[in-house]
């Protein structure tokens, strides 16, 4: 006999709580972390926005909630602003910053998502190599805030990238990047922000 199966929010799952992936021509089960996975791909639930256990309001960085406010214009209460654009969720205890909240305004985001960091790494040559052959020249990290790390990755990758001058704005020859900044800061801002902060 078979198993009845429903779609609940883009996955499939049965009666018994069993979650299945349709790949190809046949369904695989997931694991819990899966699961949970796949829920926030789809947008069934968000991980960004749940509170995050252990963080309480005093550990949102000040300085950054006022720059922040200011520029949504959202300083007449200031946790009602936060909750309003998930940085905050209400609790029994007040206002405990989300995952969000944490990563885009936290004194010391790393204390609760340790893996929340970016990492730089710099070859020589124009392949990767491993093992003996290794050819790793620099390994760099850095942490903080998202904005933190943005602002981390952008200067390293300015002074790694190589410059040419070139013709700018105004009739003045200026030193510029080699590849187009808005190229690969895009690229650093896309990975920042769409990586999955839920897998630890």
């Amino acid at each position: 006999s078979g198993t009845a199966i429903a779609k609940v929010l883009y996955y499939h799952e049965n009666a018994r709580g069993d979650v299945y992936l349709r790949i190809g021509d046949e369904n695989r089960r997931l694991g819990p972390m899966e699961v949970q996975e796949l829920r926030y791909d789809k947008g069934g639930t968000f991980f960004d926005g749940t509170p995050l256990t252990g963080a309480a309001r005093p550990d949102l960085d000040d300085k950054l909630v006022g720059q922040f406010l200011r520029a949504v214009g959202g300083t007449h209460r200031a946790d009602d602003s936060l909750v309003s654009r998930g940085l905050l969720a209400r609790a029994r205890n007040g206002a405990a910053p989300t995952v969000a909240g944490v990563l885009t305004l936290g004194r010391d985001p790393q204390q609760f998502l340790p893996e929340a960091r970016i990492r730089l790494l710099r070859y020589q040559g124009t392949g990767r190599e491993t093992g003996e052959r290794s050819n790793i020249i620099s390994d760099v990290e850095g942490a903080g805030s998202l904005r933190d790390q943005i602002t981390f990755a952008r200067r390293t990758l300015r002074r790694w990238l190589g410059a040419a001058v070139r013709l700018g704005p105004g009739g003045r020859f200026r030193p510029t990047s080699l590849i187009p900044e808005d190229a690969w800061l895009e690229a650093v801002v896309n990975a920042v922000v769409h990586r999955s902060y839920s897998i630890g």
